[in-house]
C-alpha cells in the first residue's frame, strides 16, 4: 500500500488467506491499472512482479521513471497477466454532490481511498476542502475527509484509524466474505 491510502471499513479477523488466491492484484480503478497504490500477492508472485517490473528501468535510463509507469507499461504490453479488482477509490472530488456532502451510495463495496497528490490538489480546487495554512503533508486532509465520511456515512467506516498498509493482514474486506479460511491460519 502507499501510505496515502486510507481504508473506508475494518473489520478485523486473524487468519485471512490473500484475495484472488494469492494472484498478484491491483486494487486501484485505472483502466491501465499504472497506479500501484494497493495490491496483493503471494511472495512467488510478488517476485515475479518485480522481476518483469525491473525489466523496463534500464530501457528508461536517465528519465524519470517510477513503479507506476513500470506497472503501466508491463499491463498495457501484456494485459490479463495479473489481476485488477478496482475497490479504491482515487479521486474522492468525483465522489461528492453538488452541496458538497459525500455520496455515501458511491463508496458501497470500495475498501479504501487514495489521497494522491493529485486528488488533494483536486480536493481543494474544487473547494471540498479549505487549504490549510502551514500543512505539511496531505496527511491534515486525509483526516478531515475520513472524519467527514464518519460524519456523513455513519454506518461506513466508523473503525477507520490507520492506512491500509497498517491494518491489511488483520482485516477482512466485504468482498473476501466467501472466502474459506484454513484452519491451520487460525492459530
Amino acid at each position: 500500500s502507499d501510505y496515502d491510502v486510507y481504508p473506508l471499513h475494518k473489520q478485523v479477523s486473524k487468519g485471512l488467506p490473500l484475495p484472488n488466491g494469492g494472484k498478484f492484484t491491483n486494487y486501484d480503478p485505472n483502466p491501465s491499472s499504472g497506479v500501484p497504490s494497493f495490491q496483493s500477492g503471494n511472495a512467488e508472485e510478488w517476485d515475479r512482479m518485480v522481476n518483469e517490473l525491473m525489466k523496463y528501468v534500464p530501457l528508461h535510463k536517465g528519465e524519470f521513471y517510477s513503479d507506476m509507469f513500470a506497472l503501466r507499461d508491463f499491463n498495457l504490453e501484456n494485459p490479463g497477466t495479473f489481476g485488477r479488482c478496482p475497490k479504491i477509490i482515487g479521486h474522492t472530488h468525483l465522489m461528492v454532490t453538488e452541496d458538497g456532502h459525500i455520496d455515501c451510495e458511491k463508496y458501497v463495496g470500495l475498501i479504501g481511498f487514495h489521497l494522491s497528490h493529485e486528488s488533494a490538489a483536486q480536493t481543494l480546487e474544487k473547494g471540498i476542502f479549505r487549504e490549510v495554512e502551514g500543512a505539511k503533508s496531505r496527511a491534515v486532509y486525509a483526516k478531515r475527509f475520513i472524519n467527514k465520511f464518519r460524519k456523513e456515512c455513519v454506518h461506513y467506516g466508523e473503525e477507520v484509524h490507520y492506512s491500509l498498509a497498517h491494518i491489511y493482514w488483520q482485516s477482512l474486506f466485504p468482498f473476501d466474505n466467501d472466502v474459506q479460511i484454513h484452519e491451520s491460519l487460525m492459530s
